[in-house]
């Protein structure tokens, strides 16, 4: 007579009391975790290849099952009303992101082909002469400099790399700028409409109002179609108006500007370092003891630094060489 071993009676009370379902060849059980993968956190947000292979480690094809796999879809396409909202905003500032930077990077390449142009007039030049490239726009025999490109033209240097004859500067005949107006200025040059926001329309106000008290009304009136276009929300435009007129107030008071370069101290380059404003800072020293090539060098390099967000190893190390040859004679 067949009698059932102990281990077999063990496993048939136990089918009896914990029963399972198959469903396609799975078990309920294995359904149910699969189902616990779903309300994972690693994977509720639509993380569905993460997903996937969770629940194909509980058995292969389970992620296959009907059920399972409308599960998966819709937790991968579930997005509700709030997340939508919160990402059109993002959305609409990356593309205005991209369009800032798109003009930006349009006009740094126009100021590096301008460039070229200028360094390959004075480099076809110093070729006639029939001296060498040395570096930064410098020309020479046997590694010493005899020649710079400065504007553009090839222009002889003595031992201290001054210009020989330098090229002398345009200035306007203007009167001296008021220190109101310096004041304002200065607020602005460095200002950068990218988008229609409240610090940017709140900033250029104070300017129209700082300019309207010093007597500027016609400063302050492109301030205010500066405004106007940024309300329509055309950030560029307003920044084109905007760089017009910082070009237009240099021009009206070059000459106040170079003064203002010339009372520059050693406690003014501090504090512009220690404000993290080294672009500024070289500007300011170079203004004051450089020659006119080393103030279009720092120039040029500021130019890209604030296009682009960051100053390159070349940028950084010939501004390094210049500010370092003038910085002790700072008092």
């Amino acid at each position: 007579m067949y009698r059932k071993t102990m281990r077999e009676a063990l496993e048939e009370a136990r089918s009896y009391r914990d029963p399972v379902n198959e469903d396609k060849g799975f078990s309920s059980q294995q359904i149910k975790m699969a189902y616990g993968v779903l309300n994972d956190p690693r994977y509720k947000q639509g993380n569905y290849s993460g997903a996937y292979k969770a629940i194909e480690k509980i058995a292969r094809g389970l992620a296959s099952h009907p059920d399972v796999a409308n599960a998966l879809k819709r937790a991968n396409e579930e997005l509700d009303n709030d997340d939508k909202e919160t990402i059109k905003p993002i959305i609409k500032q990356l593309q205005k992101s991209v369009k800032a930077h798109d003009k930006q990077a349009k006009q740094l390449q126009k100021d590096i082909q301008d460039e070229v142009k200028l360094e390959s007039a004075a480099s076809d030049k110093a070729k006639g002469m029939g001296l060498d490239y040395l570096s930064f726009g410098r020309y020479g025999k046997g590694g010493k400099v005899t020649h710079k490109n400065i504007g553009g033209t090839l222009t002889a240097v003595d031992k201290d790399e001054k210009p020989v004859k330098e090229p002398e500067d345009k200035k306007d005949d203007d009167s001296k700028m008021p220190a109101d107006v310096m004041k304002t200025f200065n607020d602005i040059k460095n200002f950068e409409i990218t988008d229609n926001n409240a610090e940017q329309v709140e900033k250029l106000e104070k300017a129209r109002d700082d300019f309207d008290d010093a007597g500027k009304e016609k400063y302050a009136a492109e301030i205010d179609s500066a405004l106007e276009e940024l309300m329509d929300d055309e950030p560029e435009n307003a920044d084109d108006i905007l760089s017009d007129l910082k070009q237009k107030i240099k021009d009206d008071f070059n000459e106040s500007l170079e003064e203002n370069f010339q009372n520059f101290t050693k406690a003014d380059f501090a504090k512009l370092e220690a404000d993290n404003e080294h672009g500024e800072a070289a500007e300011k020293l170079v203004q004051k003891f450089g020659t006119k090539e080393e103030r279009n060098i720092i120039a040029v390099i500021n130019i890209r630094h604030h296009k682009t967000g960051y100053i390159s190893g070349p940028d950084f190390r010939e501004r390094t060489r210049i500010v370092n040859k003038y910085y002790s004679r700072l008092k």
